[in-house]
């Protein structure tokens, strides 16, 4: 996901110009630090607008996504797990036994939301 940068970009400059917005990104002065002798050039500022949106909004914006997406399925995956006894093909091929234990954990589990 994070590959798609460019088709992400060209598209909202398209729209951009769909829509009439402007689309120009601000030129700065470059910033550059004090080198001292014998020191490595390893102070790369973020001159490029395109790559400085890219590390501070693009990058953090779907890591966020992501991370929620992952959350949100962990979740889903459990209440899944907790009503899975409950499937017909489950229902077929479990043994009585375990299908009286699972409804007991059930009601257990959900014995505030189940009467």
């Amino acid at each position: 996901m994070r590959d798609g940068y460019d088709d992400v970009v060209g598209s909202a400059t398209e729209l951009c110009h769909k829509w009439g917005i402007s689309s120009t990104k601000p030129t700065t002065r470059k910033i550059y630090s004090k080198q001292y002798c014998g020191e490595m050039q390893g102070d790369r500022r973020l001159d490029v607008p395109e790559e400085k949106f890219r590390i501070a909004i693009f990058y953090p914006l779907i890591d966020t996504a992501l991370f929620k997406l992952r959350d949100r399925f962990k979740g889903l995956h459990s209440v899944s797990r907790n009503f899975e006894f409950l499937l017909p093909q489950n229902k077929v091929t479990m043994k009585e036994s375990d299908i009286v234990k699972s409804c007991y954990d059930f009601i257990t589990f959900y014995n505030n939301d189940v009467t």
